[in-house]
């Protein structure tokens, strides 16, 4: 049977349930631009368009080619979503390794762990670094720091530490946290030799954004407090 009639059958088949079919047709796009080796052009982002006023166009004169068009549009959809999204998330992100050296930022997020505490920085100052090349958050581990000792949520802290890259995927298909740590705006993660100096325990907030961030860190944070007032050790830590 000619292709193009078998899609059209399976379509007329499956009408009742299309939209079940939407999110398949986007994710195979997203799929298709996570496997491409480099980043597409920009011309690639009008394939959506083209493919769907083409498929408009051939409904009457080819209803099978019309069908397989808009699959293609909306996979044309999904990809295009993906490398909008890479771009919107765009930032710098450091590629190499700094030596133990003066390092500031603001408290975002903290995360306690068993052996210590793990501070994620927003607008990170850190020597040698200039501002162009300055990555938007980065992920500090300070070893010994309890959830008593921690700095507030929104404080500007001062430290010495290194800090370097994420690092890609160790095996062939293994999880690349480099790509993960791209979306999450995370350019760096280090560790601290020595604990956390307050700088201001309250500077400005830049942003309504970063208001509702502190806000919810906040309030998760009281959460992890009332774990602690009950449980201790890795079982408090890994609860919280």
């Amino acid at each position: 049977m000619n292709p193009f009639r078998t899609i059209a059958l399976n379509f007329e088949r499956e009408q009742a349930r299309l939209s079940y079919w939407l999110p398949v047709a986007l994710a195979a796009g997203i799929v298709c631009y996570f496997t491409l080796p480099t980043e597409p052009p920009s011309w690639t982002m009008a394939l959506p368009l083209a493919a769907g006023l083409a498929a408009w166009l051939m409904r009457y004169r080819s209803w099978p080619l019309a069908v397989a068009l808009f699959a293609v549009a909306t996979m044309a959809l999904g990809f295009a979503a993906a490398q909008i999204e890479t771009r919107l998330n765009q930032n710098p992100m450091l590629t190499r390794l700094y030596l133990p050296t003066g390092i500031q930022g603001r408290v975002a997020m903290a995360e306690i762990m068993p052996d210590g505490v793990r501070l994620t920085l927003t607008h990170p100052r850190i020597r040698k670094i200039p501002p162009d090349r300055m990555p938007e958050k980065i992920r500090i581990k300070f070893p010994g720091l309890t959830f008593a000792d921690m700095p507030p949520t929104g404080s500007d802290i001062d430290f010495y530490g290194q800090v370097g890259g994420f690092s890609g995927p160790v095996a062939p298909h293994a999880t690349d946290f480099r790509r993960l740590a791209y979306f999450r705006h995370l350019g760096g993660l280090g560790w601290s030799y020595t604990p956390p100096k307050i700088l201001d325990p309250a500077p400005p907030v830049l942003s309504w954004g970063e208001r509702f961030d502190m806000i919810f860190e906040r309030a998760r944070l009281a959460l992890a407090h009332d774990v602690y007032r009950h449980l201790s050790g890795d079982v408090a830590a890994m609860t919280a």
